[in-house]
């Protein structure tokens, strides 16, 4: 009998370890299987998205071109002396102005984009192209930044096609971002055939 008390008081601590340890398990189950389902979630949105844009850019014809289009983005108004390097004209920016590429010494976005210090609200800017010998804008994407790590200051920076000879920029800052950013798009346009 004495025996058996300490062998009891063994299998009952090993017993409430075990269900200790599976209570902790399902709990961490639970817990990261959400998150992954989220996760999964969230990449086959973008992959089906991907697919999308990937399967109209293939029933289109050939004649596909990329434009390299370089712009610059910055908060709130900067010195006259900074102003003399820029390679085009700082205006503010409004979501009603129009906003046009120039051709030159290589290609530019006029006028500059101009977002208000300190905020963080999204701004959406449509650039026009150039007449319709430029052909229909079908895709656009961001390239290059200049310095890369200013991309760190947005919580959104996109483009996408706006009408046929237009696309459209969306950016959105984080709160309290200073940003002065120079940025490389290509805009993939569809030429009509000759």
């Amino acid at each position: 009998m004495k025996r058996i008390i300490p062998v009891a008081i063994a299998v009952l601590l090993v017993g409430l370890c075990f269900i200790a340890a599976g209570y902790f398990c399902h709990y961490y189950y639970t817990l990261y299987r959400y998150t992954a389902l989220q996760l999964k979630g969230a990449l086959e949105s973008r992959v089906d998205s991907m697919e999308g844009r990937v399967g109209r850019l293939e029933a289109q014809p050939r004649q596909l071109i990329p434009e390299h289009v370089r712009g610059r983005i910055s908060t709130g108004r900067r010195s006259p002396s900074d102003l003399s390097t820029a390679p085009t004209s700082v205006m503010s920016s409004t979501n009603s102005q129009l906003f046009h590429v120039v051709r030159g010494k290589g290609t530019w976005i006029d006028p500059e984009f101009v977002i208000p210090e300190g905020s963080s609200s999204l701004h959406e800017f449509d650039i026009q192209l150039d007449g319709p010998r430029f052909g229909t804008v079908v895709d656009g994407w961001l390239v290059q930044a200049e310095p890369y790590d200013a991309l760190a200051a947005f919580d959104e920076f996109r483009v996408y096609p706006r009408g046929t000879n237009a696309f459209r920029l969306v950016v959105q800052a984080k709160p309290g971002s200073r940003i002065n950013l120079e940025f490389e798009v290509v805009v993939l346009r569809l030429c009509r055939a000759p």
